[in-house]
């Protein structure tokens, strides 16, 4: 009896005594956040920027403007940068909700001033079509091509750009083909939009 009761005590002080040494969790690998390329990530804001506009969504937009340069809109394929207006992510953010009359540049052909306020210029040389959704698209590699001259690498050097195109129609001898083109640059790190470029049959 003497001998059971003793063995019964041992147990219990052993038992005690696991107790008090702390189980070791199990060791969990390392999985590391795979590294997106720059093309990867280009195409990523670009369809961030497309979603944006289509749903006329200014407050998302101005997140993907560069913070020093702002955006410039160029209304054909060559970049004018004494006409083509530069509007900072912070005008951005609130322009739906501006009056103000702006000049554009000039249409092409005629010359005239592309005098609008900014959603009318907008919907009719940004999101005039659904780019989100466009047939073909491209990084760094220029698709719709007309008779205007394309400067994006001398005005936006070191840049890379993604083009949305939709191409023209039989009825037209496919001349009616539109394209958008957004160009990001590189700041502290990341990458930011600097260029909205339409682009579409220019005489």
């Amino acid at each position: 009896m003497k001998k059971f009761i003793s063995l019964a005590v041992i147990s219990l002080f052993l038992f005690a005594g696991c107790a008090d040494i702390p189980l070791e969790e199990p060791e969990t690998p390392d999985v590391e956040e795979p590294t997106l390329t720059t093309q990867e990530i280009i195409e990523g804001k670009s369809q961030e920027a497309l979603s944006a506009m289509k749903e006329q969504n200014m407050i998302n937009l101005s997140l993907l403007i560069h913070p020093e340069k702002g955006v410039r809109f160029s209304p054909y394929g060559y970049v004018d940068t004494e006409t083509n207006l530069t509007f900072t992510a912070a005008e951005i953010n609130v322009i739906q909700v501006d009056s103000k009359t702006y000049n554009f540049g000039p249409y092409d052909g005629t010359g005239l001033p592309i005098e609008k306020g900014f959603m009318e210029y907008f919907e009719e040389f940004v999101y005039n079509k659904d780019y989100v959704n466009a047939p073909q698209t491209s990084y760094n590699i220029i698709i719709g091509t007309g008779n205007s001259l394309i400067n994006i690498d001398e005005v936006y050097p070191g840049s890379h750009f993604t083009e949305h195109y939709f191409p023209g129609t039989e009825e037209f001898a496919e001349m009616d083909w539109d394209s958008l083109r957004l160009v990001f640059e590189e700041f502290e790190g990341d990458w930011y939009l600097v260029g909205i470029i339409h682009d579409t049959w220019t005489i």
